[in-house]
């Protein structure tokens, strides 16, 4: 019975139980407070906000919780959240401070000085921060389901269950072919795969899907 209880708080099933409540939260809210149906708000909206979380998270290249945002288990899905709203607050905490290694440069002062640019800034990071707040606790739960169906062709790929598609071109041919995840890179060759950018490509599917959506439902 203690394995069997361990076994479980060990699983997804604690993670998706919390996913699927607070989704169960925001409906509510949203039928009693906004009177909007939460899921019809979700598919109309969801292009802008694929584009949206996209075009955030591709700053961090490389930063793990990115492709945690594209996992079946929830409780990855969870940890990568948080991960990228504290890559986002430590980001502006440090944008805050000063280089004392800065040593003004008179033109490009002339260029691109301009006086208010310290509350324009403010305003601005203000502004990104409710907004990603809003993602984690409005959008971010619902759009794991979304991502289970999306993110199929992306976690294959993370997996490394695909060959690498690749293009070769000189200026004497044009080559396409696939090669092993084991194997080097050819000389003159570009990776094409579908998934190169796993979590682009998620975010791309999954903004096409909701436009789709939009049109066919709403």
């Amino acid at each position: 019975m203690k394995k069997s209880s361990r076994s479980l708080l060990e699983g997804p099933l604690p993670y998706l139980a919390f996913l699927a409540g607070i989704v169960t939260i925001n409906w509510l809210l949203f039928r009693y407070i906004f009177d909007q149906n939460y899921f019809i708000w979700y598919i109309t909206n969801g292009t802008l906000i694929g584009i949206i979380v996209g075009f955030t998270a591709s700053i961090w290249e490389g930063l793990d919780s990115r492709n945690q945002l594209l996992s079946a288990h929830p409780g990855y899905y969870i940890q990568g959240c948080f991960g990228l709203m504290a890559a986002f607050f430590a980001s502006v905490a440090f944008t805050a401070e000063q280089d004392p290694d800065y040593k003004t440069d008179q033109a490009l002062n002339r260029w691109f000085n301009f006086g208010l640019d310290t509350i324009n800034g403010f305003v601005v990071i203000l502004f990104m921060s409710f907004a990603l707040l809003a993602w984690l606790v409005v959008v971010a739960p619902l759009n794991y389901f979304m991502t289970l169906l999306t993110g199929a062709i992306a976690r294959k790929e993370i997996l490394g269950k695909y060959k690498r598609a690749i293009a070769i071109q000189t200026d004497t041919r044009f080559i396409l072919t696939s090669i092993s995840r084991k194997e080097k890179l050819p000389d003159h060759a570009v990776n094409i795969s579908l998934a190169v950018k796993p979590f682009a490509i998620t975010q791309t599917i999954t903004a096409l899907v909701l436009f789709v959506a939009n049109k066919l439902l709403i």
